[in-house]
């Protein structure tokens, strides 16, 4: 599948007029491209080139399939687009009801894989599916689960976090003097006859 965003012109010239046409016989060329290159691999490859806002055609397409895995590149927008839209894959990878494969670069020369643990049920299964993957047996696997500290809030209870001593972390002969060894405290006044 590929998705091609057509921006609305004012313009109408034949010029700005054939722009959409080509940038749907772009799409359909890369689609075209890329089921010949899957077709040898996979009993089934359908080729769509809807118009939209490609997050939203992807979602809708990976739901209506049903998808059991979505599978697209990495590409960085400009600093401004990917201010204002944002990344198409994050987009995806968030919203999506299925697996998401992103993938960046040549994965060819792939030698290894992270694979980053966190105990849960999706963690497990990512896993397998590395471990289905059909990749040469030299192909190294490092597993990470990463345990982040944990974080009082401001708060808790002193006692909570492992404190010991008195307010304000400071020794009881240091409440209520300077550095000096003076006292903080300002002599009252008198009240004034």
């Amino acid at each position: 599948m590929c998705a091609v965003s057509l921006p609305p012109s004012a313009l109408d010239v034949p010029t700005v007029r054939d722009f959409p046409a080509s940038l749907r016989e772009e799409g359909r060329r890369t689609a075209d491209a890329a089921q010949a290159a899957l077709a040898g691999r996979f009993a089934r490859a359908e080729v769509q080139v809807p118009e939209g806002e490609a997050r939203e055609v992807i979602l809708s397409a990976a739901a209506e399939w049903p998808a059991d895995l979505i599978v697209m590149g990495a590409r960085r927008p400009d600093a401004v687009a990917g201010f204002l839209l944002g990344s198409v894959s994050i987009n995806v990878a968030r919203h999506a009801r299925c697996s998401v494969l992103i993938v960046k670069g040549d994965t060819g020369r792939s030698r290894s894989a992270l694979v980053a643990l966190d105990g849960s049920e999706h963690a497990q299964a990512a896993a397998a599916f590395l471990a289905r993957m059909p990749l040469d047996p030299t192909f190294a696997v490092s597993l990470v689960g990463v345990v982040e500290p944990v974080r009082y809030p401001a708060t808790t209870p002193r006692f909570a976090s492992g404190w010991s001593g008195t307010p304000w972390g400071r020794s009881p002969r240091s409440v209520g003097t300077r550095s000096s060894g003076r006292s903080r405290r300002r002599p009252r006044r008198s009240p004034a006859a």
